[in-house]
């Protein structure tokens, strides 16, 4: 009963939880005003080096995305080197048996256009692989698309 009878304390509790609501709210849609609501120390809060401060969020997000790369790489490196080692077999070596050249290139090419699939090399924002003007990126300082830092 004393609650209701004072206006600004109702009105008080009425905004936090509305605050609290949208904060949710956005939460449960991955924004970034979230954390900027969530986190206002970390909103306003630069480093030494003149860059914002990363939020919990983002961290987490780009330790995601190195994980991914990681994950991309033990991929990519074994596919390339059974690429190029089974040309490297058929332009050295002439008498090397055909058919093991054609199995070790097929191999090697089928696994570098399925490394970005198997290894879900993507910005864990956005869901976009992360393209320069020369291809695949593959140490990325940030997405091209929604600018997340990933180091």
């Amino acid at each position: 009963m004393a609650e209701s009878s004072n206006p600004i304390l109702h009105r008080e509790v009425v905004r936090k939880l509305v605050v609290w609501e949208i904060v949710r709210l956005m939460s449960a849609a991955h924004t970034d005003v979230a954390d900027a609501l969530a986190y206002p120390t970390k909103r306003a809060a630069w480093s030494l080096s003149g860059d914002r401060m990363k939020s919990p969020r983002e961290i987490t997000l780009a330790m995601e995305f190195q994980r991914r790369r990681r994950h991309w790489l033990v991929v990519m490196c074994p596919s390339a080197a059974l690429f190029f080692g089974g040309v490297f077999m058929a332009t050295v070596f002439p008498s090397f048996p055909r058919w093991l050249v054609y199995v070790a290139s097929g191999l090697g090419l089928l696994g570098w256009f399925l490394a970005n699939t198997v290894a879900k090399y993507r910005c864990p924002r956005c869901d976009k692989v992360p393209n320069g003007a020369d291809g695949t990126l593959v140490n990325p300082k940030s997405c091209p698309t929604c600018n997340l830092q990933f180091r």
